[in-house]
This record gives C-alpha cells, structure tokens and sequence, in this order.
C-alpha cells in the first residue's frame, strides 16, 4: 500500500508537529541503508526542512516498493491508498484471489459494511473514509498549499519520479 507524494505530504502535515517528527525519524531511519540519502552528510541534512526530508523519505520507500516489483514480478502487486478507500470491496476481493484466500465475496461485503473499515488506521476512535479524507485534504490544501506545491516543484527537478501517481502491478486501480 502507497500513496502519491503529494498525499504523503498531506498527511504529514495534518499531523501537525507529531507528522513532521515522523517524517524526520523515516528519513534518518532511511539514510542508514539507502544510497540516496547515504550520500547527504549530517550538516547538510540538518539544512534540510521537514518538508524535504519527507520527500527523501517518501522516494527512498517508493525506490524499495519498485525493486521489490522489479524483483518477485507477478509475485508482488501494489495498491494506491486511493484505490483502495474509494473501492475496498474490489481491493480485497483482489487482494484474497491473489494471496489464494478463499474470502467470499459475501464474507468481503459483511467486512467493507462493518466498522473496521470505517475507522481512521492510526486513531480507531475515529471515524474516517474516503469523504473524511477529500475533506482533510482540502483543508490542508487551503492552509499549506503553497508550500507544498513549492516541495513539489523542488522534489520533481530533485528525481522525476516524485511524480509519480501509482507503482506498477497494481492490485486494483485504472492500470489493473
């Protein structure tokens, strides 16, 4: 399960304070073992904003989903969180016939329908779906928007890739 960079950066930033600690601890978790961000030194990293290292993060876990794709093949599918929020049904129907669950497309339904699904991952007292999350998207978009389009910006002339909208093999999605 991925996300879009720009997502990434919204959820960051939702989080407020905690959200950028968070992308502070994956970059320096990342720049132990990642080529990429092996190469930035410890001065030059602490010039980095929050922002910039959540890219660094963002596109070092993005390179390790690729060469896990590129090296199982047909052994390996990937999921946009999108894809899955606006069609979890069909996501996990995928996702049983290709792990050789014998889920039932009742058995799905009786999930999707349930409160499982409609609780935000990382607070389960909450609520939260796709709706809840078009509508904190605009929200963070009317307060940070330039400041992500800035990041944006600078992270598409860093590596082309941050471009990117979905991983290849999807599970569901329009390129499934």
């Amino acid at each position: 399960v991925h996300s879009d960079l720009e997502s990434f950066l919204i959820s960051i930033l939702k989080k407020g304070e905690p959200g950028r600690a968070f992308a502070r601890q994956l970059f320096a978790i990342f720049q132990l073992d990642h080529p990429m961000l092996r190469g930035i030194e410890g001065r030059s990293a602490l010039k980095l904003t929050d922002l910039q290292t959540a890219v660094f993060a963002w596109l070092a876990q993005i390179d390790y989903f690729r060469q896990a794709i590129a090296r199982f093949g047909d052994r390996v599918r990937s999921l946009h969180a999108d894809d899955f929020l606006a069609r979890p049904a069909d996501a996990l129907i995928a996702a049983s016939r290709f792990l050789g669950l014998a889920h039932d497309e009742a058995t799905i339904a009786d999930v999707v329908a349930g409160p499982l699904l409609r609780r935000d991952s990382k607070d389960s007292g909450r609520d939260y779906g796709a709706d809840e999350r078009a509508h904190e998207r605009q929200r963070i978009l009317a307060r940070h928007g330039d400041e992500i389009a800035f990041i944006l910006d600078w992270a598409r002339r860093l590596r082309p890739e941050a471009g990117l909208r979905r991983l290849e093999r999807p599970l569901v999605g329009p390129e499934a």
